[in-house]
């Protein structure tokens, strides 16, 4: 069998990134959790097609498995609300409004 030469700790980040468990990956990939744990912990390499299978499950490009290390993730949340426009809205909150107004 064609072994993938990944790296191990980038299996089990991408595991963990994607909140899966040992179980749900090996099921989705065909194959026992067992395996899937000798994988993460590098006793064993998954083939090409277990690799690419994995790639498609957890979301990730294929050399991600090949990468030393885990690529930085950061990214910061936009907050794209205004000091104007919650005034507007405040304003929008505290006014009543007569039924005579909006029809």
């Amino acid at each position: 069998m064609n072994e993938a030469m990944s790296q191990p700790k980038m299996l089990s980040w991408t595991i963990k990134r994607t909140e899966m468990s040992v179980e749900t990956v090996a099921e989705r990939v065909g194959t026992k959790p067992e395996i899937v744990i000798e994988w993460i912990r590098g006793a064993k390499k998954p083939t090409f097609y277990h690799a690419k299978k994995l790639a498609k499950i957890l979301s990730v490009s294929f050399g991600y498995f090949y990468l030393g290390g885990p690529p930085r993730d950061r990214l910061p949340i936009r907050d794209f609300r205004t000091l104007s426009s919650s005034k507007i809205i405040i304003e929008y909150k505290t006014h009543t409004y007569k039924w005579s107004q909006i029809v």
